[in-house]
């Protein structure tokens, strides 16, 4: 191996700036929204298992011929008479359309007299004690007094939440008196959900969905793995564009052959020759990438997620500041970074092993 071979490339980049930074600046351009993407996805996968971890281990819905309705809250009550069941708790929410549409959230522990609303850091209300106008289902407006705010680091979670007083949410819903949108169960222990699925239809008598944490777990995990194939499969036709600039750049034309031949006559080796023209393809192009694998990081978790976000999760606008896990960030980044530079290498790398594998005297000759 000759020493100072990655210094004499780094030399030989410095003596091309434009053509160095023109392909840096493609590998970066790839490089930034793949990776941005692919965080974005990972980072809600792991927040979704967090939160799904944290929240009950079976919902109980009611259905009927035309999908979804009420059930009566006394149902709890059969459904914690079920061995195995630990609590069993009515939930009183839905979705209010809108322009930005609202998740209502019924909270028994609000008096309907107070007529008090914690809102999320998404929605637009002035400060506390102002008032706040919900229209409901059926056109009629509720006016709430704004008490407090969620914190803008659980606006993963509670961007357009409103907690109201129950009463509140059954007339904006309009669900009847004593039922609930739906029943979350607790169970003893986890290895049990699946046999009280069974369990708990049986207990009601009526029609029920009972979805388990394994299959809400399984659903995040469903629409990040399509939409992560879909960004991947976008970003593609880059990623193999960009190799074949990477393979122009490494075969090099009339004047890579002449400096091949010269090198060997000095007594580069056939490897050391491949290596020095591989080194000048990845060294920048490792450099972008770092770059973009830093920018993405930095967009996804200190700014948020930004246009990755409101692209991928469905946002109307630009994402609000999201609060994501970053466990699994670092596998996600070296999995992009194989990803952008694998392809390179081996672009690089066949047409530079042609070349040094090329005799002198043929390498000297004109084209």
């Amino acid at each position: 191996m000759k020493p100072g071979l990655y210094a004499f490339a780094c030399r030989r980049l410095v003596l091309r700036p434009i053509r160095c930074a023109l392909f840096a600046l493609a590998v970066l351009g790839v490089t930034l929204p793949l990776a941005s993407g692919l965080l974005v996805l990972n980072a809600v996968e792991q927040t979704a298992d967090r939160v799904v971890a944290a929240g009950p281990s079976l919902i109980v819905s009611r259905v009927d011929a035309g999908g979804w309705a009420p059930i009566p809250e006394a149902a709890a009550f059969a459904v914690r008479a079920i061995p195995g069941v630990a609590a069993a708790q009515p939930r009183v929410w839905g979705i209010l359309p809108a322009q930005e549409p609202l998740t209502v959230v019924g909270d028994t522990a609000l008096p309907d007299a107070t007529r008090l609303a914690v809102v999320g850091p998404g929605i637009r209300t002035g400060p506390e004690g102002s008032p706040m106008a919900l229209s409901g289902l059926s056109g009629a407006v509720e006016w709430l007094e704004v008490s407090s705010a969620f914190p803008a680091g659980v606006s993963a979670l509670a961007r357009d939440l409103v907690v109201v007083p129950a009463g509140v949410a059954r007339r904006l819903l309009l669900l009847p008196e004593a039922t609930a949108t739906d029943i979350a169960v607790t169970s003893v222990r986890a290895e049990e959900d699946d046999a009280l699925v069974g369990e708990i239809a049986r207990a009601l008598g009526y029609p029920v969905r009972v979805t388990t944490r394994a299959q809400m777990r399984g659903a995040f995990r469903s629409f990040t793995g399509e939409r992560g194939g879909l960004w991947l499969l976008l970003a593609l036709p880059a990623i193999l564009a960009l190799a074949l600039i990477v393979g122009q750049i490494a075969s090099g034309g009339a004047g890579a052959r002449l400096e091949a031949g010269r090198l060997k006559l000095l007594g580069w080796t056939t490897w050391d020759v491949a290596r020095l023209h591989l080194a000048e393809a990845l060294i920048p192009g490792g450099l972008a990438a770092a770059t973009g694998l830093a920018a993405a990081y930095v967009g996804v978790f200190a700014l948020g997620g930004g246009p990755a976000a409101a692209l991928l999760l469905g946002f109307q606008r630009v994402a609000p500041s999201l609060a994501l896990s970053t466990e699994g960030a670092l596998l996600a980044l070296l999995q992009v970074g194989a990803v952008v530079l694998a392809p390179c290498a081996v672009a690089a790398l066949i047409p530079a092993a042609r070349l040094a594998r090329s005799d002198p005297a043929d390498l000297l000759e004109a084209p």
